[in-house]
């Protein structure tokens, strides 16, 4: 298991939901990766 894994795992078991973007995502598509965020709390509540 890899430690990404790992520590996704562990958030999680304390009831954290992970979402990844890669690094290019976060720099070239900052607007996508927010509204994206945006949509999965919204989706949470």
């Amino acid at each position: 298991m890899t430690a990404d894994q790992l520590r996704t795992d562990y958030f999680e078991g304390l009831g954290y939901t992970v979402i990844r973007f890669t690094n290019h995502e976060v720099m070239y598509y900052f607007s996508g990766v927010c509204e994206r965020i945006d949509e999965i709390i919204a989706s949470s509540t």
